[in-house]
């Protein structure tokens, strides 16, 4: 999950990083760091953040699976390598 990625899901939620922070139980510094691209947060953590997210504000979301959304953002490494690999053939990793 990218630093922008989750910055907007959390102004999407019209959240402060302190209340997002408490929302997945963590400290704000944590979510301050993941936003700036300090730190990542691990599989878990990007599942809560999803958590943080009802139906209504998935919306426009649905061209792309449930299925495909969790592998992007369980494995972000290797859906930025197919991708490029996608686009430019690249063999190797």
């Amino acid at each position: 999950m990218t630093p922008l990625r989750i910055k907007r899901v959390r102004k999407q939620l019209g959240l402060s990083q302190d209340e997002f922070a408490r929302r997945l139980g963590v400290a704000r510094v944590t979510v301050t760091r993941w936003e700036n691209g300090s730190r990542k947060p691990g599989s878990i953590a990007a599942r809560a953040i999803r958590s943080t997210l009802t139906p209504q504000e998935t919306q426009g979301w649905h061209s792309v699976s449930q299925a495909a959304l969790n592998e992007i953002w369980d494995n972000p490494e290797d859906a930025i390598y197919d991708n490029w690999q996608a686009r430019f053939g690249a063999k190797a990793r």
